[in-house]
């Protein structure tokens, strides 16, 4: 299956970036929720529902950074260890790597098929903010049906509002890409 394989092969700094990233991500999430925490105690929904594009930012801006098939992907299951080796998992304890694999699996697939249209469509604005929106949706989605128990109007709200801030996670992660540096590949010796 040509072109299914991921090859997981980055140069060191890469690496570095995809792990600062994937670290950053998951150091600033309990900030960020702290504001917003009344959602999940008042209505039973996730937080990332309703401010998950900020939590996607780091992934599609790992993706624009690293422009290489399952840079994103990577992101996403360091993120998910980060959180569980320094304990911030939440209410969802060990599981919580699942919420941040779905992201990742669901933002690479669609990488994937606009790769197979565009190599250079992955990294222009529609298609970050489709990956986020649809990367949070994910997310949501695994953490409402596993976790919360979500069904219903509750599921439709939680998927609506996390699509639409995903989006705009992608929006954002699309403008500071824009300004950033890609890492470059290191100076051979002379």
């Amino acid at each position: 299956m040509e072109g299914v394989a991921l090859q997981l092969r980055f140069r060191w700094n890469q690496w570095i970036l995809l792990s600062l990233m994937a670290a950053l991500g998951v150091v600033t999430k309990p900030y960020l929720r702290m504001p917003f925490s009344f959602v999940q105690t008042s209505f039973g929904m996730p937080v990332g529902t309703f401010i998950g594009g900020l939590y996607m930012f780091w992934p599609v801006l790992a993706g624009r950074l690293v422009p290489r098939p399952g840079a994103v992907l990577v992101t996403c299951a360091l993120q998910g260890l980060v959180a569980i080796l320094t304990g911030f998992t939440g209410l969802l304890g060990p599981m919580a790597f699942f919420s941040y694999l779905a992201p990742g699996l669901v933002i690479e697939g669609l990488y994937w098929a606009v790769r197979r249209v565009s190599p250079a469509g992955v990294y222009r604005l529609p298609a970050m903010m489709a990956a986020a929106a649809l990367g949070n949706a994910a997310g949501a989605l695994t953490n409402a049906l596993l976790f919360f128990a979500l069904r219903g109007a509750a599921l439709s709200l939680a998927m609506g509002a996390s699509m639409l801030t995903g989006a705009g996670g992608g929006w954002l992660a699309y403008l500071v890409g824009a300004r950033l540096p890609r890492p470059t590949a290191p100076a051979a010796a002379a």
